[in-house]
């Protein structure tokens, strides 16, 4: 094949020249044509009058755009800016005209299209196999880009050669010059504005949850300092400025107006600064001892009532009945009315945890054998044996921003996602309930938008090498509409047949991350983790149904709504059953470690 050369007039007057904003530096490798230059700042570049060129990134769309140089063969455009010039027009063998880096973090895929203009049709470099149909299968070429590193190769940190970053020309019928080697080019994005809500520097956090903006004044967390969308600082529920405190926990932040502790305020995640255990506005007082919370209805003294006959509509009209012993469930003969008894939370064998904070409904007990745990606050709950640990405890749960690492062990999310732990099959959002098999086979099952699961046996595995455990993971919000078991312990032949059952459930970008659980479903066998938080399902009156949970539950918030009432049965209980730790979920082994050990258990 000949190599033409493509000859502008006057390149300097090129409509397409370099710029601040072309932020990719470096070279591209061909065999065929040699070094590709990718800016005209590049060292030893451009042995003729080639003018000013360059290469450059969007952060918003993560697209590829502008020309580089090859002194053998000229002008080399990226996606859509072939289209800006005639000599370098055309279409592309499959596919829009376009080059885009995938979104995530880490090493990451580079999609779509280069061209050597000079070489018209046969020109085109394919960036990723999967854009030409059948291609990977002979050739299995990708172009990588690591948002850590910066640079177009999956190393880190970076290493010459790879030989893991490369496009392809010439695939039709084999001709072409083959491989194009892409691993020494680098960006040189940075989080350059720390209030316009792009992730600049593609590292997969923007602004000031970027810790590159911690020292940025856009970051300080003070009164009428706001985010990109309009959002307050002192209300984001972010540690803008890096310090260790956040929202009204920072001083600076107490005065805001956001952090009067008033009845109708409330916090980024919705929980009234009246009953949220913190001093929000630094005046010494905290929730219903602050006289700023008076009209607060929790804060409202109500007047109470007994019944000496201890019937229900006694014990709920307001009225002392007898005139003597008290009003309403105050009345030691109240005792036995269903309306007197409280709900109550039960963790037997197994912690819950929580990051935020735990809510139970008014006059909620625990009886935890081992405990409640959480950083915020624990409210509306009267300990009746075990214990409960709050305020000072330093727990950090698995999340996004903080690439899903806590003090309860890390979730590797991009291991998961690509395949680490376990076979990635995809499952279409919705109803996913006869989308999941019930013997899960060891795979990963992923959900990209919300997700319904309904009534679901898991089957152990039936053969000496058929795993029973699997993994859910959705990147939404999951609603729990039907009891999730495991069948008996039968066709058990080593413990990889056991059926043990992970749901993951993430954000989708700034929404989801939450699992609502229907009021009517009693049973959940699965350890489960929700990146905000787990409802766990209530009517809104006395509920007719208690929750058992058996497994681990873990949640940036968890709120314990079942208002079921009974002297023997929890309203929520939460039970080890060793299943977690015996054949982890895909991907949970680590965080598995947090339950207790068989020994734990007597």
């Amino acid at each position: 094949m000949l190599l033409g050369f493509l000859q502008f007039t006057d390149t300097r007057s090129y409509t397409v020249q370099a710029a601040a904003t072309d932020n990719v530096i470096g070279w591209v490798w061909s065999d065929h044509i040699g070094w590709i230059s990718l800016n005209d700042l590049n060292p030893q570049t451009c042995a003729g009058s080639c003018g000013t060129y360059g290469v450059k990134i969007n952060p918003t769309t993560r697209e590829i755009t502008g020309f580089g140089w090859s002194d053998k063969s000229g002008w080399v455009c990226f996606g859509s800016s072939c289209g800006l010039h005639a000599a370098c027009n055309g279409t592309p063998p499959q596919g829009g005209l376009n080059a885009v880096i995938n979104a995530g973090s880490g090493a990451v895929e580079v999609r779509g299209w280069v061209k050597v203009c000079s070489e018209g049709d046969n020109g085109w470099i394919s960036l990723n196999c999967a854009d030409f149909t059948g291609a990977c299968t002979t050739y299995p070429y990708k172009v990588y880009y690591n948002t850590a590193t910066k640079w177009f190769q999956p190393g880190n940190p970076p290493t010459h050669p790879t030989l893991g970053s490369l496009g392809w020309n010439g695939y039709v019928g084999g001709n072409g010059f083959g491989y194009v080697d892409f691993e020494y080019a680098n960006s040189t994005v940075t989080e350059s504005n720390c209030s316009d809500g792009v992730d600049n520097d593609l590292n997969g956090v923007a602004d000031c949850a970027d810790a590159a903006c911690n020292a940025s004044a856009a970051c300080n967390e003070i009164p009428g300092n706001t985010d990109a969308w309009g959002q307050p600082l002192c209300m984001d529920g972010i540690d803008d400025n890096g310090n260790g405190t956040l929202d009204c926990t920072e001083p600076a932040c107490q005065s805001a107006s956001q952090c009067q502790e008033t009845p109708t305020n409330t916090d980024y995640y919705g929980n009234d600064l009246c009953a949220d255990g913190i001093d929000d506005d630094g005046d010494g007082t905290i929730d219903c001892v602050d006289l700023s919370c008076d009209g607060y209805a929790s804060c409202t003294l109500i007047g109470e009532a007994a019944c000496g006959a201890g019937a229900e509509a006694c014990c709920t009209d307001g009225v002392d009945n007898d005139g003597l012993m008290g009003l309403d469930c105050a009345d030691p003969n109240c005792g036995v009315a269903p309306s007197c008894l409280p709900a109550w939370l039960q963790a037997k064998f197994g912690n819950v945890y929580a990051q935020k904070g735990i809510t139970g409904s008014a006059g909620k007990e625990s009886e935890a054998t081992y405990c409640l745990t959480s950083q915020g606050a624990i409210t509306d709950f009267a300990s009746g044996s075990g214990c409960s640990e709050t305020g000072a405890v330093t727990l950090s749960l698995p999340k996004s921003s903080t690439q899903y690492k806590g003090t309860l062990g890390s979730l590797d999310i991009n291991g998961i996602l690509n395949g680490r732990y376990g076979t990635v099959q995809n499952l279409a959002s919705g109803d996913i309930t006869a989308q999941l098999p019930n013997i899960l086979a060891g795979k990963v099952y992923r959900v990209v938008g919300n997700a319904t699961l309904n009534t679901k046996t898991l089957l152990n595995g039936s053969t000496q090498t058929e795993r029973g455990n699997g993994l859910l993971i959705v990147e939404g919000d999951l609603s729990i509409t039907g009891n999730v078991d495991y069948t008996g312990s039968t066709n058990i032949q080593s413990l990889r047949n056991l059926a043990s059952f992970g749901i993951i459930v993430k954000k989708n970008g700034l929404v989801g991350g939450n699992i609502n659980i229907s009021s009517g479903v009693a049973t959940i066998a699965a350890a489960i983790f929700a990146e905000d938080t787990i409802h766990t399902g209530t009517s809104g009156g006395v509920d007719t149904t208690p929750l058992l949970v058996k497994g681990l539950m873990a949640a940036y918030k968890i709120d314990l709504q079942r208002n079921y009432r009974d002297a023997v049965v929890a309203a929520e209980t939460v039970v080890f059953d060793g299943r977690a730790v015996a054949n982890p979920p895909p991907g949970m082994s680590d965080v598995a470690k947090s339950l207790p050990t068989s020994q734990d258990a007597f």
